[in-house]
């Protein structure tokens, strides 16, 4: 399910033919299976997750769904501030930074009912265009180890390209990478 585009994916769950709980599942499964190669995710936040999901779907099934976001399972650059959530950067001197506040586009992904499965990897403090330079090891790229994910971003591009989420925040430079990869083997 994780190649289909996200609009269609976004009809099927208004249309109730997907689950968000169903997902959600499917994502963690293919993070805990592939995630410790590809370090594309710091944080995954499971738990959370899957009640974000049981309420997307008791909202969409009491006929309250929010828009094309609503119980989509989307992953949150390591940059942005989450609220409870961890959030490094990448960088060791914030390993354990929980801030309490969502950053504006975390908050208003959140409204909008799209639930944040974890934090992406990324290269420290964004400080590079390549991910290899972070806390929690380098991002690997799901299509080619022999080249780089991207970056700062990597972790993010890595996600979608391997099927871990749908619609990471943040993926400019991973995403041009991996269309050029994806071209080339055409």
């Amino acid at each position: 399910m994780t190649y289909r585009s996200l609009a269609d994916v976004s009809e099927s769950i208004r249309q109730r033919h997907v689950s968000p709980v169903d997902l959600v599942n499917e994502c963690l499964e293919k993070i805990e299976r592939l995630n410790p190669t590809l370090r594309a995710f710091i944080t995954v936040t499971g738990d959370q997750a899957r009640q974000g999901a049981e309420r997307a779907e008791a909202e969409i099934a009491g006929g309250k769904w929010r828009g094309p976001l609503h119980g989509i399972p989307v992953g949150i650059k390591d940059f942005f501030d989450t609220a409870g959530i961890r959030t490094t950067a990448a960088f060791a001197a914030f390993e354990n930074r929980v801030p309490t506040k969502d950053a504006e586009a975390v908050r208003r992904l959140r409204e909008a009912g799209a639930i944040v499965i974890g934090k992406t990897n990324m290269h420290e403090l964004g400080m590079g265009t390549t991910s290899v330079i972070s806390h929690f090891g380098s991002v690997h790229n799901p299509w080619d180890p022999g080249y780089v994910a991207g970056g700062s971003s990597g972790g993010s591009g890595a996600a979608i390209a391997a099927g871990l989420c749908y619609a990471p925040r943040s993926i400019r430079t991973p995403s041009a990478r991996a269309v050029c990869r994806r071209l080339a083997a055409v």
